[in-house]
């Protein structure tokens, strides 16, 4: 990104953009400033600029987005009785790439009383989604097999004289998070704890 900005900015000197790769990139360093080197039309120039404003835009409405949902996280917490276990040590480390910008884990663990996120396969941006679908109230599931099939997680299978013909997870029709389906860890276990009477 940083390049990017440059090369909007008037920098077209391939040595210095090449120098500013961020480490992780798999390409060197000299291959960069060779894919650099050449001609910048106007035209193009201009459709860069456009597009970094629009990226820039998309982010503060992004950032707007994600200090309103904070808020209401907040409000909700505040309205919740603190646990009396500190938080967990997170058992997911890596962080997700669309997770907001601040401490969902933290603050849906006051929110719900008990940390999502120890569940295999849920990080902290899929327990949001689900709580946000879901809401707290579980009892609307009767047992885990009425929540995995609100889930479409239920395999479809087609039996016929005791055999199984075909098995697959039916498409659509489905209030999963952002109109898919959870991480596949997540099994018959994490799916009764979501709907154990503490949460």
């Amino acid at each position: 990104m940083r390049i990017l900005r440059s090369i909007v900015s008037d920098q077209r000197d391939p040595a210095v953009l090449a120098s500013y790769r961020d480490p992780p990139c798999k390409a060197s360093e000299a291959n960069i400033q060779q894919a650099l080197t050449g001609h910048y039309r106007n035209e193009h120039l201009l459709a860069l600029a456009q597009s970094l404003s629009v990226y820039n835009t998309y982010q503060e409405l992004v950032m707007a987005c994600n200090q309103h949902i904070e808020a209401s996280l907040v409000r909700l917490a505040a309205a919740r009785t603190v646990p009396e276990a500190p938080l967990p040590v997170p058992r997911h480390r890596k962080l997700n790439p669309s997770a907001q910008a601040f401490d969902i884990r933290g603050v849906l663990y006051r929110v719900v009383g008990t940390d999502l996120t120890q569940l295999s396969g849920i990080g902290s941006y899929l327990a949001l989604k689900l709580i946000d679908e879901c809401g707290l109230d579980m009892t609307r599931w009767p047992a885990a097999k009425h929540f995995t099939s609100w889930l479409a997680l239920s395999p479809c299978n087609k039996i016929s004289g005791g055999k199984v013909l075909s098995s697959q997870e039916p498409s659509g029709g489905t209030a999963a998070p952002a109109g898919g389906h959870p991480e596949p860890h997540l099994h018959r276990d994490c799916i009764e704890c979501l709907l154990s009477p503490t949460i």
